[in-house]
């Protein structure tokens, strides 16, 4: 379970930097095959509320740029919209 088809290749070096710290992880290395992409951003919050916030305020800001939505991906869900999944 070490192949990624996914993500980056800068988001899967983020990974295996977290993965190699903790200690009672069973040794890995994460591996992609993703084209690269921009590198993560790693934003301290005090909280989860402040983690969602920031996303929110994150999405918002790029499609004030001009980024298009994008439909979600629910890989695990039998229905998904643009906007939701029904996860029945």
């Amino acid at each position: 379970l070490t192949h990624n088809y996914r993500s980056t290749p800068q988001v899967l070096r983020l990974a295996n930097a977290v993965i190699a710290r903790n200690t009672r992880q069973f040794p890995k290395a994460l591996v992609s095959d993703g084209a690269p992409g921009p590198v993560p951003q790693v934003v301290p919050t005090r909280d989860v509320k402040a983690q969602a916030a920031f996303v929110a305020e994150r999405v918002l800001e790029l499609r004030a740029r001009g980024s298009a939505w994008s439909p979600w991906r629910c890989s695990t869900a039998p229905t998904c919209t643009r906007w939701s999944c029904n996860w029945s």
